[in-house]
């Protein structure tokens, strides 16, 4: 039996072996990156430690850690007039001799 997407992960079972209900989860302050079965905080994103069994929390990181650790970017895109981190924080202390933060 087909169901709509947006049955899936709802709470209410809709197949009869509840199988559109399985491996659902939640995004949680202590549970935001998903990674196989386990889940990570974003603070764990980009810190040097391999966290996840695929490496994914270390995967893509670039120069600079945006203030609120949702995401990592290239020095080149640093202080260019243009934020990029969701907070702004890669365009803040542009005028610093070395504003670059670096990820790990």
């Amino acid at each position: 039996m087909c169901i709509p997407a947006a049955e899936v992960c709802d709470g209410k079972p809709q197949c009869q072996d509840q199988s559109d209900e399985r491996d659902c989860w939640i995004k949680t302050k202590s549970c935001e990156h998903r990674c196989g079965k386990r889940c990570i905080p974003n603070t764990f994103l980009c810190d040097g430690e391999k966290d996840c069994l695929d490496g994914s929390d270390e995967a893509g990181c670039g120069d600079f850690m945006c203030s609120d650790r949702r995401m990592c970017l290239p020095k080149s895109e640093v202080c260019d007039g243009r934020a990029h981190c969701p907070d702004g924080s890669d365009e803040m202390q542009c005028q610093s001799e070395d504003p670059i933060a670096p990820c790990n």
